[in-house]
Formats: structure tokens, sequence, C-alpha cells
């Protein structure tokens, strides 16, 4: 009989703790609902169904009403005037907590029974400085953090270790303060658009599951810290104007998706990528002093796409010819303006190619058109002149140089007494006469910056060089 009792006993306990509260996910739109909660669901601890807290009626100031609650689904509190969360005193474990657009909320103090939550989401709460708060707080598993421009503090997730996904977008960090202790991300890692000029506190992040997003922050000015990562989903280094190198990403081998680096001004190099060896999509573009991709040359295999485009300083390729041409899909070459130099072994292999998808235009002379790259690359047109331009064994080779090449303005052409130079005449690089001399030293300065054959007649023989004009 008294295990009857008992059993019963526990039961309607059980319904007065769980029966009393909401059935469905509910939308509250006034102080007076948070106000009446506890009347409405007398002994309600664990919510199981959403609940939405959208002021639209009148004023919301507190969350009173929701003393009770212990664990919750999905909070989402949005629009209203609270200044904390006095109220969700008792709350210990929630599985999302979203806040937007609180324009009074400062940070999280009435949270102190906070232990466990899988997703803390903040947008636009334009007055949040910091974190601070959650007192008892064990875990989170994912950070979105973004448009909350006061903030300027979360030093209070200093006791984070690993991390599903994390983003920081738009608010107003300037250090990473708190995030000393991260050493995992499972998913991504997405900093933009934060004022920060290092990444220094992610020193000890050994590893990211997923990709890796640094964009639009403005004041950065290196990426040592990342020097860990090994292997990335992708990576997305874009718009940050003032980053000089890629150091940092100097452990980096396989980005197994996309590659992507654009519109960094500041960039000369591609420094920092010295152990990537393979990507899906390499996307290089917008660099505005970009001159070499120097720092990719371990570079193997791209197993999609190569985009190149608008980088107006970027004057070869050379740093990628070790990539095998085998697995590429499309190749996009555009807008270079000062590209004049493209025949090396990897674009000659794919400018053959039929079942390789190209778009190579407005680049510079020599590397302009799919046609320019085609003739540059029938090894000089296929002339045994000029086949013999870097042999040694040639008679004619040991009694001749010129220099310097590449050349800005003046080409000087050394002929021995044997030979007795003649003239020179300047071709472009689709055959065109530009002028010829008599002179030995050649005034280039007048030509555009590309790839020009120079025909060097003496009074026994002739040869055919390739100049670049730069």
């Amino acid at each position: 009989m008294k295990i009857y009792i008992c059993l019963v006993s526990f039961l309607l306990f059980s319904f007065i703790s769980f029966g009393q509260c909401p059935t469905t996910n509910i939308l509250i739109t006034s102080q007076a609902e948070i106000d009446n909660f506890a009347i409405n669901y007398p002994n309600c601890t664990v919510l199981s169904h959403n609940i939405k807290i959208d002021q639209q009626n009148d004023a919301i100031t507190n969350l009173h009403g929701f003393s009770l609650i212990t664990s919750a689904q999905h909070i989402f509190i949005v629009n209203t005037d609270i200044e904390n969360f006095i109220g969700l005193d008792n709350l210990e474990e929630v599985s999302h907590l979203a806040l937007w657009f609180n324009v009074k909320l400062n940070n999280f103090y009435g949270l102190s029974s906070l232990q466990n939550m899988d997703r803390l989401e903040s947008f636009l709460n334009v007055n949040l400085i910091d974190v601070s708060g959650m007192d008892s707080i064990q875990s989170i598993n994912n950070i979105n953090f973004f448009g909350n421009t006061s903030l300027n503090n979360i030093s209070d997730f200093s006791f984070i270790e690993v991390l599903n996904s994390l983003t920081l977008g738009g608010n107003g960090l300037n250090t990473l303060n708190g995030l000393e202790n991260l050493t995992k991300i499972t998913e991504d890692l997405n900093i933009n658009e934060e004022p920060i000029d290092n990444l220094d506190e992610l020193a000890n992040l050994q590893q990211i599951g997923g990709s890796l997003y640094i964009t639009s922050n403005y004041q950065l000015q290196n990426i040592n810290a990342l020097s860990n990562l090994e292997t990335l989903e992708n990576a997305y280094i874009v718009e940050n104007t003032i980053l000089e190198d890629l150091i940092g990403l100097n452990s980096l081998h396989t980005v197994n998706e996309k590659l992507r680096i654009g519109f960094n001004h500041g960039l000369e190099s591609l420094f920092g990528l010295i152990n990537i060896a393979s990507v899906e999509d390499l996307e290089i573009y917008e660099n505005d002093n970009l001159r070499t991709l120097k720092g990719i040359e371990s570079l193997t295999e791209i197993t999609k796409r190569l985009l190149i485009n608008d980088n107006p300083l970027l004057y070869n390729l050379e740093h990628i010819s070790n990539v095998s041409p085998d697995e590429l899909d499309d190749v996009i070459m555009i807008n270079n303006t000062s590209l004049s130099i493209c025949d090396f072994q990897l674009i000659c292999d794919i400018i053959e190619e039929p079942g390789v998808y190209k778009v190579i235009q407005n680049n510079a002379p020599g590397c302009n058109s799919e046609e320019e790259v085609v003739l540059s690359c029938q090894d000089d047109f296929n002339d045994p002149d000029i086949d013999s331009i870097d042999s040694n064994d040639n008679l004619f080779a040991s009694e001749f140089s010129y220099y310097p090449n590449p050349v800005s303005d003046l080409l000087t052409i050394n002929v021995s007494e044997d030979f007795t130079y003649n003239k020179a005449i300047v071709f472009s690089l689709i055959g065109e006469k530009q002028f010829e001399t008599s002179n030995d030293i050649i005034d280039f300065s007048s030509l555009s910056n590309g790839v020009y054959f120079v025909v060097i007649e003496t009074v026994k023989e002739s040869r055919t060089i390739k100049i670049i004009k730069e």
C-alpha cells in the first residue's frame, strides 16, 4: 500500500512539474504575459517547447515571471527593453538562447545558475558590452555573435577549450582575450569585420574540423597564431586590407574545397603557404599589390578550379608550375594587367586540353588571350633558332649575350667580332613587327609591357630571343 501511495505521489509530482508547462511553442508579446506566465503554468520548471519573447504591444522590461524554469529547449528574446536576465536565475541548461535587437542589454547578469548551453546567439544587441554574469557556466558548444557594436570584452569565455563553431562578426572586439584556452573547433571558425590587429589569443588552437573564414578585418596585421592548423575544408582570407603575408598558415597542407585569397590589398606574395600541397579550388583575385605567387611552390594538386582575376601587379605564374593539370576542370585568368608570362608547363598543358574550360582575357600581351598563350607555348613558334635560345652547345650561343631580361628600357646585345652584329628586328608575340635598329643597345621604353621576340642578325647567321618588357 505504501509503495502504491509513493508511486501515485511521484506521478502526481511529475504531472504538476511538467504537465503544467506549455505543450506547444508559445509567443509572448507583452510584459503582462510574462508576469502571468507563472499563473498560467503553475509549477512549470522544464520547457520542452520553444518560447519566443517578442516585444510588440508594450515594453518588456524584465523576465521575473520565468523564475521557476530550470531547463529549456529554445528561448528567443527579440526586440525587448530588458537590461539583464533576472528572472531566469534558476535556469541551469538551455539548448538555444537567441538574443536579437535588445537595445538596453549590457551583459548576461541574471544567468548565474546556467551551466550548459548548446548554442548562444547574440545579434545586434548594440549596447552589450561583455559576456559577464554566467558565473556557473561550464560548457557552450556554439557561439554566434554578430553586430554587437559595443561588445569589447569576451574574457569570460576563458573556460572554453572546445567548440563546435565560433562566429564573431561586426562586434567591437579589439582583442580575442577569452579564447586563450581554445584548442579545438570541430566545425567552422568565422571572424569577420572585427577591429583586431592580430589573432594571438588563438595560439593554442590545434584543429579546425570545418572551414576558416578570416574576412573584412580592416586592421588585421597578421595571422601568425594559426600556425598549428594542418587541414581545412575551406580557407577564405578575404578583404583584410593591410595583411601583408599569410605566415601563420605555414603548417597547412590540405584544403579540401576552396582556398580563396581576395581583396587583400597589402598582400605582395603568398608567403606562409609553403606547405600547401592540395586544394580543390584555388581562387586569387583583387589583390592590388600581389606581384608574385611566391610561397605556394609546394602546391601540386588543384582538383577543380584555378581562378586568377584582377591582380594588377601580378606578372607571372611560375610558382604554380608544379601543379599537375590532370584533374583541373576550369582555368580562368582575367584582368591581370601585368600578367605577360604564362608559358609554364601547367598552363601549356592545360591550353591544349579540350576538356578544360578556359577563359583567358584582358591580361598583358603574351597572356592576353588563349591564342597568345598557345603561340607562347609552341616553343617560340617551333623555330629551330628559337629552340637553341638556352642551348650552351650552339656555337653562336658562346659568341652572344644580352641583358637585362626582363627589361624596362634598354636591352644590350653583345656579339663577338667573329660574327659582327648587323641589326635587330623586334616583333610582338603574335608576329607583328614593331621596329628594327642597327644599334646594339635597343630601346624598349616605347613598348607596352609584355613578351616580344627579337631577331638578332649578324654577318654569319641570325638568332631569335624572347624578351619580357616590364
